[in-house]
């Protein structure tokens, strides 16, 4: 299914939740209580069919946008290093700027100090992309 598909799929779902909404209502009023768990039953099949399709969306945005960026080979635009003082600043061409110093103990590199720098940018923080890799890894 298409990212426009699931959109307007997700308003129909949106429009027959509201519908048996109403209809919920009025079976109140009306003291059928025997049609209410089969409305409600609904309701929760709607409703997780929503939930799903957003998911599903939320992961074509990010594959997405992570092709673009490789599409993009110009991701970073200037990298500016200061060797004495440990620090490597990489500035993306979104104007986003990343100032990456490493740990006490750890062995200064440009590279893998570039590289975290491009997965912050991307992940937003080194812990999300932590999250990432802790949900996705494949124990034995």
């Amino acid at each position: 299914m298409k990212k426009k598909e699931m959109i307007k799929r997700i308003k129909e779902l949106e429009f027959k939740l509201d519908f048996q909404h109403k209809k919920e209502d009025k079976i109140i009023e009306d003291c059928e209580g025997y049609y209410l768990n089969e409305i409600k039953l609904l309701k929760e099949e709607h409703k997780k069919e929503i939930s799903d399709l957003q998911d599903k969306i939320k992961i074509i945005d990010g594959v997405n946008n992570l092709n673009e960026l490789k599409l993009k080979k110009q991701y970073v635009k200037n990298i500016y290093e200061n060797e004495q003082k440990r620090t490597i600043v990489v500035e993306f061409l979104s104007g986003n700027k990343i100032i990456v110093k490493p740990a006490k103990g750890v062995k200064y590199d440009l590279y893998t100090g570039v590289a975290y720098a491009i997965v912050e940018n991307i992940f937003g923080s080194n812990t999300q992309f932590k999250n990432m890799i802790d949900k996705k890894v494949v124990k034995k």
